[in-house]
């Protein structure tokens, strides 16, 4: 039996069923994968009609056409197991221990690096990115569930969180929590913070993280990650700033009494204004004056 898909119209959710088949039970683990795979499939060709719906996949087949499967698969529920959709708790987490095991790695890697492309071309078509529920985004539960599971996922929950509009997010803070409190401060998890923290934009995370990054690094302020992040904002306003200034002179040509272009402003950054960390904007400011200095000219000569 295929998988099915069914729209709830007052949801505006599409809900892609797998075969009530159970999801251990009575299929493997590699039949298990096989469905998911055709479920993205499935979702794929319906997000080019309509980018703009809700996805969910029901993994057990209970759907029935009316139910309000939005609201009933949220919310989920952390433990030292990862997440899980209440109504799927306990085949769902049967099954991410089956699928951490090392020889299906290959293919639960490919099946989140899909899930990520589908992420990437509803982003591409517009609308707010991909969604499960109005409070999941797309493949947050796997995501996190296998990143649980196995430090070798971490990545992969982390190029979904590069995709996701994290502008509206619910669940990632408590997400990062338990995969840092689970794997601790390791390369894994310290390119998640980055990126939810620099390239995302949450810097408050850093309150919160402060005690464990304070033990794992001894001194936050003087670790590889901390320069990562000041020196990734700072190339961040280079950039921002060298399209300015090339704005501005083309403004210039057309009207030559315009105001001519201000200065590049090092000083002050916004990007930590609200942490609460002793002494980081002053480390901050520190940094930012090394890297402007041995910097090349911001602009050509």
């Amino acid at each position: 039996m295929p998988v099915r898909i069914a729209f709830e119209k007052s949801d505006d959710q599409y809900v892609v069923s797998l075969p009530r088949q159970g999801l251990l039970i009575r299929r493997g683990p590699d039949r298990t994968l096989d469905l998911l795979f055709e479920a993205l499939a499935v979702i794929e060709k319906k997000i080019e009609e309509d980018c703009r719906a809700f996805y969910a996949i029901d993994l057990n087949g209970e759907h029935k056409t009316g139910d309000n499967f939005l609201f009933d698969s949220c919310p989920f529920s952390y433990d030292d197991d990862g997440a899980t959709w209440a109504r799927y708790r306990d085949s769902w987490l049967v099954t991410v221990k089956k699928l951490a095991q090392p020889r299906f790695h290959g293919r639960v890697e490919q099946w989140l690096e899909k899930a990520a492309q589908l992420v990437r071309k509803a982003n591409s078509l517009g609308g707010d990115g991909l969604w499960e529920t109005n409070e999941l985004k797309f493949a947050e539960i796997p995501a996190f569930s296998f990143a649980i599971a196995d430090r070798k996922f971490v990545p992969a929950y982390t190029r979904l969180l590069r995709l996701w509009d994290c502008d509206h997010e619910v669940l990632q803070p408590e997400c990062i929590d338990k995969i840092i409190e689970k794997h601790g401060i390791c390369p894994e998890t310290e390119d998640l913070l980055f990126a939810r923290v620099a390239e995302q934009s949450q810097v408050d995370l850093l309150d919160f993280f402060y005690p464990v990054l304070q033990e794992a690094y001894g001194d936050f302020l003087g670790s590889s990650l901390f320069h990562r992040m000041v020196e990734s904002e700072y190339n961040r306003r280079r950039i921002d700033y060298a399209a300015y200034y090339k704005e501005r002179l083309e403004h210039l040509k057309k009207y030559p009494k315009a105001s001519p272009p201000r200065e590049f402003q090092l000083l002050p950054s916004a990007m930590f204004e609200h942490v609460k960390i002793p002494g980081i904007r002053d480390a901050e400011e520190r940094l930012l004056c090394e890297l402007h200095a041995a910097a090349a000219p911001l602009l050509p000569e």
